[in-house]
């Protein structure tokens, strides 16, 4: 079974502000609480029992460093902090001067404590766990072939059923495998 829900969420906002010296504005992020659409996967598994997936629609930079993890993947060298940066800016379709050396830190010391990623040792480069290869495969995929379809037709209301049948089946067939 699938869900939608609106639930409270923190979010960054830009709102303006104004120079007191020259009286200019300038665009200032503030940290808020807005509304956001929560897709949840009820599912059951034969050895663990019932469980349910809970995907927030409004993470595109968690969408796009999982991705480009998927990318690395394949990489036997590695990645450094600055191949991976280039990478998500250009998934988040922004310059890379945008998405700041601090900002990719922060991504990458998540990914490395969450054990999605391990860093090669006496070196800066990190390397894709298996788990971390899992983890990506499923969220993006999950994003991919079930959440875009699944909104897509929920804001047309026409063909809901079959259109999520349509895009479930290959998932279902795969993991019956």
């Amino acid at each position: 079974m699938i869900g939608k829900a609106q639930e409270k969420a923190t979010v960054y906002r830009t709102t303006k502000r104004r120079c007191a010296k020259t009286g200019k504005t300038y665009p200032w992020l503030m940290k808020s609480t807005a509304m956001v659409n929560h897709y949840y996967f009820y599912c059951v598994d034969r050895e663990f029992g019932p469980f349910f997936i809970k995907f927030r629609s409004c993470d595109p930079v968690v969408l796009a460093v999982l991705s480009a993890l998927l990318m690395f993947r394949l990489w036997t060298q590695g990645f450094s902090n600055r191949d991976l940066r280039d990478h998500v800016a250009q998934l988040l379709v922004c310059p890379p001067d945008e998405f700041t050396l601090g900002r990719m830190s922060y991504h990458l010391r998540r990914l490395r404590l969450k054990g999605l990623i391990a860093r090669i040792s006496h070196t800066h480069r990190y390397r894709v766990t298996e788990s971390g290869l899992r983890a990506a495969l499923c969220y993006v995929g999950t994003h991919t072939r079930v959440i875009r379809p699944f909104a897509h037709a929920l804001q047309r209301h026409t063909g809901l059923q079959q259109s999520l049948l349509e895009h479930l089946r290959p998932l279902l067939a795969t993991a019956a495998a």
